[in-house]
């Protein structure tokens, strides 16, 4: 609270303010695993409804890196509610094929970041696209940017899981 209220954002040195404002919300993840914080249907549902209800409140002028907050409660309530549901959803989903997708790709998730921000700083892709449709909309030209960047990260995260020098740069290695 005193990050957010009273500490200007002027002095947020290296996003260290947004990084203590953040470990509130990690605290209550901690808190929450630490007691087993496990709750019947009724009070799930409850408190994703409520939760909801605050997101829709929340909506509009917040923002973690700008450290602005309309309502603080209420955005503890719905980030909290919302982080849940995801969970949740998560854990619902681990024995689908889609789930173990997701797992394999949370395991290599290291591996896409670093290629996707080398493609961002040094392919222009965008030029790229361009070139071979010229006169394309903005919203083609990224949607076809996007899909080129999941497509190249998702073959450079096979590769990263085939070589056995690049599993140990990214420990993957056991």
């Amino acid at each position: 609270f005193v990050t957010v209220r009273y500490v200007p954002l002027d002095y947020n040195v290296c996003c260290i303010l947004v990084g203590f404002s953040a470990m509130f919300f990690y605290m209550i993840g901690l808190l929450a695993k630490y007691y087993n914080f496990n709750v019947g249907k009724l009070w799930s549902i409850l408190f994703v409804l409520v939760g909801l209800i605050c997101v829709y409140y929340s909506m509009g002028g917040v923002s973690m890196a700008g450290m602005e907050y309309n309502l603080i409660l209420v955005n503890v309530i719905a980030a909290t509610s919302v982080t849940y549901l995801i969970y949740w959803v998560c854990r619902r989903m681990e024995e689908t094929k889609f789930g173990m997708l997701l797992a394999w790709l949370g395991r290599l998730s290291i591996a896409a970041f670093c290629i996707h921000s080398l493609m961002f700083r040094i392919l222009p892709l965008d030029r790229f696209v361009i070139m071979f449709a010229p006169q394309a909309d903005d919203l083609v030209i990224h949607g076809v940017v996007t899909l080129l960047h999941v497509v190249i990260s998702f073959y450079f995260c096979m590769i990263v899981e085939r070589m056995r020098i690049m599993r140990v740069i990214f420990g993957l290695e056991k």
